[in-house]
């Protein structure tokens, strides 16, 4: 195998492959970086077994084959070298005795068959999602914070990633959940909320308040239970919580239904407004009742143990 790189671009390969290269492992051929170029690309791969990162990168090649380095060593020939557009020439014998040369540097060091790797397994791309780089990183770090930090339970230190295949298809809840455009209703309902006086739905200022509260206590319980975690001290207050204030909110209805069915009186900017954020609200809190109530009584643990099942 003969290969030809730019410095950069063997440089950037090895460094998004190296993440996925174990620092202790019992299977030394782990520790390696397998440079696969038996096809018309050049293919880096590492594998710790639970992740696994290929990626291609731009090069020469002079003569085809397969060889997996040592990691930490190819890395740190690579990125040593001094000038920034060198140009990096890998060459391996049968024996798999390779050396590394760069302008007047050569390094000979003791490659490994790269039939001994375990490579990725091969996934059909039948189904697939396509977003964009940003918009991922957005939404990983909206919840990155809420992994466990234990990194004895795998599933609990990632990311669920759930598809809907019904919201994606449709058009209006994507465009009413683009962030730009769910800020603009924000701004354009507090705009009109201002002409007409934000003093005639402040009545309902306190039992906001007390949902607000509610859904600390929901989301607190929530991510104990799903994290393993006692959180059963909560359930009282958040149910006492919920009970309130979704009382509050229906004697503000029926006294406002009142005035508008049977004793008269009733003043669309005050009494209007005051109903429809009342319904508005009491929405809410019953989507965070059933919602909340469908995690806290599922098995989390017998979940675990068959999620585990079907990924070994």
């Amino acid at each position: 195998m003969k290969l030809r790189f730019q410095k950069d671009d063997i440089v950037n390969g090895i460094s998004i492959v190296m993440k996925a290269v174990p620092s202790k492992t019992t299977m030394s051929i782990l520790e390696c970086i397998l440079i696969d170029a038996s096809s018309g690309e050049i293919k880096l791969t590492g594998n710790d077994m639970e992740l696994g990162i290929e990626t291609t990168v731009n090069g020469e090649i002079l003569e085809h084959g397969k060889i997996a380095l040592d990691a930490k060593l190819f890395s740190e020939i690579t990125r040593r070298v001094s000038s920034q557009n060198a140009v990096v020439t890998i060459e391996s014998d049968d024996k798999f005795n390779t050396t590394i040369s760069c302008e007047n540097s050569v390094f000979n060091i003791q490659g490994r068959d790269g039939e001994e790797f375990s490579y990725i397994p091969y996934i059909e791309k039948n189904k697939y999602i396509s977003l964009s780089q940003f918009t991922l990183k957005e939404v990983i770090q909206q919840t990155i914070f809420s992994i466990s930090p234990n990194d004895s339970n795998k599933m609990m230190a990632g990311e669920l990633f759930e598809v809907n295949e019904d919201a994606e298809t449709n058009s209006v809840v994507a465009f009413l959940t683009n962030k730009y455009v769910a800020t603009l209703i924000t701004l354009a309902g507090g705009y009109l909320l201002s002409l007409g006086g934000y003093l005639n739905i402040w009545p309902l200022f306190g039992s906001a308040n007390q949902l607000l509260a509610a859904m600390v206590l929901v989301s607190l319980s929530v991510f104990l239970k799903v994290t393993g975690r006692k959180g059963y001290m909560l359930y009282v207050p958040m149910v006492m919580m919920l009970v309130v204030t979704m009382t509050s909110l229906g004697m503000s209805v029926y006294n406002i239904c009142l005035k508008l069915f049977v004793t008269g009186g009733f003043v669309f900017m005050t009494d209007g407004l005051q109903l429809f954020f009342a319904i508005l609200l009491m929405a809410l809190g019953l989507m965070i009742f059933i919602g909340s109530g469908k995690k806290l009584v599922q098995p989390v643990e017998k979940a675990m143990l068959q999620e585990q099942e079907q990924n070994a």
